[in-house]
């Protein structure tokens, strides 16, 4: 009757009887906390044979349970063995021993050689004026050369009717305006790119660099947003270099 009446409380506890509402309140619990009647009773159960795991006297040893009186608590009983004592302090020194040997052993063998990390980063400049020189002309790029034809292609192009914005939106008309200021900034922007290629090799100095990178894939992202560099030879002599490098077409 104890063991049905425990059950009991514990299934409607974990279920949504009313007459628990208060009790969940005070422990913080929500309605139908298990919803699954079966899950209920094998929750109650495994409660009931925890307990009586703990506190149940094994057979012929009185005071000592089949858990060796663990969790101890006095209330019921359960006071901790000299013996339970001795093997979880053992059992702490051993897994500390095992610890150790393992770091031990890891430190003495044999390690693969770190990579050596490059004095410096072609891709990003190897001095302050290269790195700043890089930086300068990724944001331009980006701000003015990707930004143009990101305007353009989303206010022009048929599959985006209707998605004038990105992101997961209402129906968002396209403006034709914003596509003609893109052309406008587009064709500024090839202009002083234009210029700045007449004088150099590549956009950032002699050497290959993250800018080109980014005015490589914002030249042929505009393309598909019919905005062109054919009046420029300057990038047009390095846009064809840059487009043959192998990593161009990875």
């Amino acid at each position: 009757s104890a063991i049905r009446s425990t059950a009991a409380h514990y299934e409607a506890l974990f279920g949504d009887s009313a007459s628990m509402s208060k009790l969940r309140e005070q422990y913080a619990m929500r309605e139908g906390e298990v919803p699954a009647a079966s899950d209920r009773e094998d929750l109650a159960a495994f409660f009931f044979w925890s307990a009586w795991a703990a506190t149940t006297d094994r057979p012929g040893e009185p005071g000592l349970s089949y858990t060796s009186n663990w969790p101890p608590e006095p209330l019921v009983g359960n006071r901790m063995t000299t013996s339970a004592a001795m093997w979880s302090m053992a059992s702490i020194i051993l897994m500390l021993g095992a610890i150790a040997a393992m770091l031990w052993l890891h430190g003495a063998g044999k390690h693969e050689e770190e990579a050596k990390v490059p004095a410096s980063d072609p891709l990003f400049g190897a001095t302050p004026i290269d790195i700043a020189r890089i930086e300068s002309w990724t944001r331009r790029i980006e701000s003015d050369g990707y930004a143009a034809a990101v305007y353009a292609f989303r206010n022009t192009i048929p599959a985006l009717k209707d998605r004038g914005a990105p992101g997961k939106w209402p129906p968002i008309a396209q403006i034709p305006e914003l596509a003609t200021r893109g052309a406008v900034m587009w064709k500024a922007f090839v202009e002083g790119l234009n210029a700045r290629l007449g004088a150099s090799e590549w956009i950032a100095g002699d050497t290959y660099s993250f800018a080109d990178i980014t005015a490589l894939v914002t030249v042929d992202f505009a393309a598909r947003a019919k905005l062109d560099i054919q009046s420029c030879d300057h990038i047009g002599r390095w846009h064809k270099a840059a487009s043959a490098r192998p990593s161009a077409s990875a």
